[in-house]
Order: structure tokens, then C-alpha cells, then sequence
């Protein structure tokens, strides 16, 4: 099921945008809608459908070999709360003010960013675009999106959603905050001092 016709979604804290399935060979078949996340890509992908053929898979790729950031929004139905999963347990390495980093601390951060981009995070990482997905290519094949979201989402739904104006719930995999920081290198280093608010 595809979401509505329109061109507009409203997410959190933005607006997405729809690429109708009728533009797409075969869009009408495929289980999940191709979302563009800023009006630049928008504008790029419909003159880009103005000028060549492209199915769902084949304008996929074409997105990720180009660092290009999109959704794959799938429609599945509401599950019991309890049943889903918590995605905010990532946590950024940690050091010491007083801590000299050496190629030790590199080779555990390909390690820790390769378990992180091993699981159903590389397919989010992926449609991030940019230089997320430049680093996730590192480890995951693109293939890995183009059948759509998940276990992680279509079971747990562990992802992001946007509900559209009937109440319909869509989903895909996405990305913590602590996450991107991982894929990226980010440490959290203590500096011994403290700044705060005082009363």
C-alpha cells in the first residue's frame, strides 16, 4: 500500500516530499514509496524523471550511488506499544580529559562502527546520504535498501514514522543522533570543567 497522492508529508520537525508512484515503471507494485527530505533533491529527481525511465530499484540506486538522502516509507499497521523496541540505547565512547589518542583508538572505532553498520543501522546510514553513507558503503551493499525496510522497522518498529491524515502509520529505518556520532568518529571527552547553570 502506498501512502495517499500529494506531494507534501509532514515529519518531525520538517516537510518530506512524496514521488508519486506513476512516475516510476512498476512504482505501483513496489511495497514502499520513495520520499525526498529537502526541496533540492525534489526538484533534481523530477527533472530527472522528465528526461530518463527509472523503476523504484533502478532510482534507488541511482540516489545512493550519489549520496543522495531519501525515505523509504513503508504503510504498516499499529502493533502494541509493548511490543516494540527502545532505539536510543547507543552511547558515544567515552574518554578522560587527560587521554592522548593514538591509532589504537581508530582501529575501535572501525570495529564499533562496523558492528554498528553490520546490523539494520547500515541501511539506515545508507539513505542518509552524504557523508554518512559515503562511510557506511565501507560496509554494507547498497543492495541491502532496495527491498525496503527492515526487520527491525516491519517487526519491532524500531525506525522512524510519519501518520498520514487518515491515521495510517509508515514507517522506516533510521538513525539516533548518538548514532550518526558513532558512524562519524565522535568521542565524548570530559575537559575537568564544569559549566552549568547556578541559582
Amino acid at each position: 500500500m502506498t501512502l495517499p497522492e500529494g506531494q507534501f508529508l509532514y515529519g518531525k520537525h520538517k516537510v518530506l516530499y512524496l514521488l508519486q508512484q506513476e512516475y516510476l515503471k512498476n512504482g505501483e507494485d513496489c511495497p514502499y514509496s520513495i520520499i525526498l527530505t529537502n526541496p533540492r533533491d525534489a526538484v533534481f529527481v523530477y527533472r530527472l524523471l522528465g528526461v530518463s525511465d527509472y523503476t523504484v530499484m533502478s532510482l534507488c540506486q541511482f540516489l545512493l550511488e550519489n549520496g543522495i538522502a531519501f525515505r523509504t516509507l513503508q504503510h504498516l499497521p499499529q502493533i502494541d506499544s509493548s511490543r516494540t523496541l527502545n532505539n536510543n540505547n547507543a552511547l558515544l565512547p567515552m574518554r578522560l580529559s587527560d587521554y592522548r589518542f593514538g591509532g589504537d583508538d581508530y582501529e575501535a572505532y572501525v570495529r564499533h562502527r562496523a558492528q554498528l553498520l553490520t546490523s539494520p543501522r547500515g541501511r539506515a546510514a545508507l539513505l542518509r546520504g552524504g557523508i554518512v553513507a559515503r562511510i557506511a558503503r565501507e560496509h554494507v551493499a547498497i543492495d541491502s535498501v532496495l527491498l525496503g525496510p527492515s526487520s527491525a522497522v516491519t517487526i519491532h518498529r524500531l525506525g522512524m514514522h510519519v501518520t498520514d491524515n487518515r491515521g495510517l502509520e509508515f514507517w522506516d529505518d533510521d538513525l539516533t543522533e548518538n548514532e550518526i556520532g558513532i558512524i562519524c568518529g565522535i568521542y565524548r571527552c570530559f575537559t575537568g570543567i564544569f559549566f552549568g547553570i547556578y541559582t
